[in-house]
């Protein structure tokens, strides 16, 4: 992943500005998903860490490949406890805020369309007790669970949330011309965070990228970010990733990087 920031002060507000390159580093897991919960379980600010839960389920329906149209659905594994969600698969894992990438993961459930494909019970308590040993070992504390501060869909390419008194608002622009999608993240209107995804086939599909809540501990806050590719060409109906902004300080009216 390639990044470069900046900061520049503007007036009314003093905002810090900070852009990243993003190669569409994904994370360590599947991505052809359709996400049922992500939840954050804790936020180190002081090491800039944030330790997650993401459930997800495969994909299901007719898909295009290769040699033509099959179909596949997700099963259900019979994992212990997933009963709301029977079909899904659990990861459990470590982003780090200021390299803008995840640290660690550990699949504890597998979301599978062949039974063969399903966790034995042994190797989930063995990656779970791995994750818990991950978590302490780097100082965060999954019972916490902090609120999220939901942005509201205010239209197709449009979100808002207002924290103490400072208005943000995501959204995100279709560059064909450069092969690109470039999210947003804006402050009072004014430009405070984006990040650049470079897209190779944007004519086949539709890239959508949203902020979709913030966490916020004290004045610093962190900004959760979600990825959407549909996909228009053999594969995967879709995509769908989660990243976080880097932590930023909010102080009276004015926003800056951590």
């Amino acid at each position: 992943m390639k990044t470069t920031s900046f900061t520049f002060l503007i007036l009314l507000f003093s905002f810090a500005l900070f852009g990243q390159r993003s190669d569409n580093h994904y994370p360590p897991y599947e991505i052809g998903v359709k996400t049922l919960e992500f939840k954050v379980l804790d936020i180190n600010f002081e090491k800039k860490l944030v330790a997650f839960k993401h459930i997800f389920e495969l994909q299901e329906g007719l898909f295009d490949g290769p040699d033509g149209e099959y179909e596949a659905n997700p099963i259900d594994c019979k994992y212990a406890g997933m009963g709301a969600y029977p079909r899904a698969g659990v990861v459990l894992g470590i982003y780090d805020l200021e390299k803008g990438d995840y640290l660690k993961t550990f699949t504890i459930y597998k979301s599978c369309y062949d039974p063969e494909d399903c966790y034995a019970h042994e190797i989930s308590v063995l990656n779970l007790d791995s994750a818990k040993q991950m978590f302490k070992d780097y100082g965060l504390d999954i019972e916490k669970v902090p609120k999220p501060l939901k942005f509201n869909e205010n239209n197709e390419n449009l979100n808002s949330l207002t924290i103490d008194g400072i208005k943000f608002t995501s959204s995100y622009k279709n560059d064909h011309e450069n092969f690109q999608t470039i999210s947003y993240l804006n402050a009072n209107g004014d430009l405070l965070y984006f990040i650049e995804y470079f897209e190779t086939f944007i004519y086949s599909g539709k890239v959508e990228v949203f902020y979709q809540a913030a966490y916020k501990v004290g004045n610093r806050v962190v900004f959760l970010n979600k990825y959407f590719r549909e996909n228009k060409m053999y594969g995967e109906k879709s995509w769908e990733f989660f990243k976080f902004s880097p932590v930023f300080e909010i102080k009276g009216l004015r926003v800056e990087l951590k």
